[in-house]
């Protein structure tokens, strides 16, 4: 295309955005100029962090009418002018340095419009970033107008004794509206969050509490969610994890949200993060917490000889919307029916260590014709067995959803898994090592996807005794070979790897369309 033809089209282009698949894209420095001459009044930049690594001497400043730019990754590619932006993301290694440096201060001063700032400081090495009173209150002087503000990774707040002092200094208007915070702190930093701010709709918090610190007396930290209620009359969701949950999840706590429109409570979907059932804290939070409890993990315990002894708590959740059921080994029978019956508003289900199945009772069945839709949307199977009738039942019972993930399964009978689901459109299938017949035979390297009338084989395999397995469509002739074997039970000649492979089972998907999907073999588990 001509680049006056080209240019004359950018003047329209308010945004871009370019995303990585499974094949890396590349935006190189050059490129990057270019694209502020041809799209002059480019408001938002948006792309995947691993682009940076490409750009190494860009001039954002050419970008004049640009307000919101993908997370910076190095110090170097952020801009000198930046008053612009409304929208700041840094992540990693960037996060730490600057604060070292003293430098995020300075940045910060030049972005007075910013409504989100989100410093996710996450990395593998172990570093911490200590933030104080003082800092806190200075990124809210040098953005008063932010609306959300996102601390994550290795975050210590400063221990301040006097804080309570401190925040009850007339403050000024403060407008943020969601708070998340992954930090190690203590608990009286809860106060400077209350009377900091008021207008709080949401928060997000995996807290950690500094052992360091001036212990508070049990029955103070037991109000101090009550002060944060009452401080932020708006607040309608809390999110936490279950550690975080017992410290401050008190009986004071529910009697004050009584009083409040909190609508929502949700334990975050952390690993290791459940609520024992041998806690009295999960007797504690069902019955008081039946009103709000949109999320929680638990696990099935040694006297619970059957799964409804479990649900049978769980169904006193009224907004129960996101469940991780850990039954804690896989010749459990996880009745799937029976935890849909007695959680009818799940959206997002993860079972763990478990047998799934179904009742098989003749009653059972025929309620099953009679079964109204259950809205689940998202499924997930780590480290569980099951049979193909699972699917079947999904089909029928679950047609609104949408994500589907297999993590280091098994199947005891037969080598063919049919999900055979032609009316779901779904946005996400993973299959990560589907195991079948036997412990001792690799995962299945064989699978079908089906879209409507078309069909595509695929074959996992590793070539050169390389660790990365390889993904291939099988041809035409070999689609064939397949689909006799599989659904005649002819056997293929064992002159190729890959025929070897069809003995190993065969993984088919039908559906309607997926917009994403992967297919993993290479992962090894033991029951």
């Amino acid at each position: 295309m001509p680049t006056r033809e080209l240019k004359s089209q950018g003047l329209l282009v308010r945004s871009v955005s370019f995303r990585k698949s499974k094949s890396r894209v590349g935006v190189t420095s050059n490129e990057l100029d270019q694209l502020a001459v041809v799209c002059p009044y480019l408001e938002v930049l948006d792309f995947d962090q691993a682009v940076w690594k490409y750009i190494h001497t860009c001039n954002l400043d050419q970008f004049t009418y640009v307000h919101r730019l993908p997370p910076f990754t190095l110090v170097k590619s952020i801009p000198n002018q930046i008053e612009r932006l409304d929208q700041l993301s840094l992540h990693g290694a960037i996060v730490s340095d600057l604060f070292q440096q003293l430098n995020i201060m300075t940045i910060l001063k030049n972005t007075p419009r910013l409504s989100y700032l989100s410093l996710n400081s996450q990395q593998d090495k172990s570093h911490a970033i200590y933030i104080s009173i003082g800092e806190m209150d200075a990124i809210h002087d040098f953005c008063p107008l932010l609306k959300e503000l996102v601390l994550l990774g290795s975050f210590k707040l400063m221990h301040a004794p006097h804080i309570t002092q401190q925040i009850q200094i007339p403050k000024k208007s403060n407008f943020m509206h969601r708070f998340s915070l992954n930090a190690l702190l203590a608990p009286h930093w809860i106060y400077y969050f209350a009377y900091k701010y008021p207008h709080l709709q949401h928060i997000d918090f995996e807290l950690m509490n500094d052992t360091k610190a001036i212990a508070m007396p049990k029955n103070e930290i037991q109000k101090l969610f009550s002060v944060l209620l009452d401080s932020c009359p708006h607040l309608r969701k809390i999110e936490l994890d279950s550690l975080s949950a017992k410290t401050y999840l008190t009986s004071d706590f529910f009697d004050t949200a009584d009083k409040h429109r909190l609508k929502e409570i949700k334990m975050k979907d952390l690993p290791y993060c459940l609520v024992s059932r041998q806690d009295d804290f999960f007797d504690f939070v069902v019955n008081r917490g039946k009103k709000w409890i949109s999320g929680l993990g638990t696990e099935v315990i040694g006297s619970d000889l059957h799964i409804t002894r479990i649900l049978h708590p769980l169904a006193k959740l009224e907004r129960l919307t996101e469940l991780v059921l850990c039954c804690g080994h896989p010749y459990f029978d996880c009745e799937l029916n029976l935890v849909l019956d007695h959680c009818p508003n799940l959206i997002q289900l993860t079972i763990r260590s478990a047998h799934v199945t179904l009742s098989d009772t003749q009653q059972q069945q025929q309620q099953q014709q009679q079964q109204q839709q259950h809205g689940l949307r998202s499924l997930s199977f780590s480290t569980v067995s099951f049979s193909s009738a699972v699917f079947d039942y999904i089909s029928t019972r679950c047609d609104s959803l949408t994500r589907l993930v297999c993590y280091e399964c098994d199947q005891k009978q037969g080598n063919v898994i049919r999900m055979h689901m032609p009316q779901h459109t779904f946005e996400t299938v993973i299959i990560n090592g589907i195991r079948m017949g036997s412990f001792d035979q690799p995962n299945a390297r064989i699978m079908s996807i089906t879209q409507g009338e078309k069909s595509r084989w695929y074959h996992a395999y590793h070539r050169n005794n390389t660790c990365s397995p390889k993904m291939r469509r099988l041809n035409h002739g070999q689609t064939k070979l397949a689909q006799r074997y599989y659904n005649q039970q002819q056997q293929p000649l064992l002159n190729q790897v890959w025929h070897q492979d069809l003995y190993l089972g065969y993984i088919s998907i039908q559906c309607k369309s997926i917009k994403h999907w992967e297919f993993i073999c290479d992962t090894t588990f033991e029951f």
